[in-house]
């Protein structure tokens, strides 16, 4: 399971890298052809933005993977002990978990309503579900990813002591400390 998980990140990181310098380099070609050569680079935005979707919604799962979202966890502040802490984030990640599993439902909807169809492109004429696809597979990521934060949090909260928790922590670092889903190759 380690090795799959270890596969999957690299494959996940690639494909952000990938999209990322690919979007860059669509932008700038685009800009080059427009105020430079003055042309059009007619289907730039359909490509840019196909690559864009890929790049969100795998950084985003790789945010998941890592429990490193941008949060405002103001509730965290007033919990002063690390077993409070811990419960906090074990509700956080099983009602993020939740939200997953039915947003990953409607994405399969979504996708099973857009294959029916087959819409295209406006320009290039490629098929929408290439755009739609990557939201379908970030919403799998990342119930796979809470599920494995999940069962982490109940792991350390079974085994007591500090619950993987330095209470002199920031609330935003608790997950990334021992006994929390940080460990790299674990879901």
């Amino acid at each position: 399971l380690n090795a799959l998980a270890a596969v999957l990140e690299a494959v996940q990181q690639s494909i952000v890298m990938l999209t990322g310098l690919a979007s860059c380099l669509l932008i700038t070609a685009a800009a080059f052809m427009r105020y430079v050569l003055h042309v059009d680079f007619y289907g730039s935005e359909e490509l840019i933005m196909l690559t864009a979707f890929w790049l969100y919604f795998m950084g985003a799962s790789l945010a998941t993977r890592e429990d490193s979202h941008i949060s405002a966890d103001l509730i965290c502040s007033l919990m002063k002990t690390p077993r409070r802490r811990r419960i906090l984030k074990t509700i956080q990640h099983v009602i993020s978990l939740a939200i997953s599993i039915l947003a990953t439902s409607w994405a399969y909807s979504y996708i099973a309503w857009s294959l029916a169809r087959n819409p295209k492109t406006p320009v290039l004429k490629f098929p929408i579900i290439w755009l739609q696809f990557p939201i379908l597979i970030f919403f799998i990521l990342s119930s796979l990813y809470l599920l494995g934060h999940v069962i982490n949090d109940i792991r350390a909260l079974a085994r007591g002591g500090d619950y993987g928790i330095d209470p002199n922590s920031r609330c935003d670092d608790s997950a990334r400390l021992p006994g929390g889903p940080e460990r790299k190759g674990e879901l």
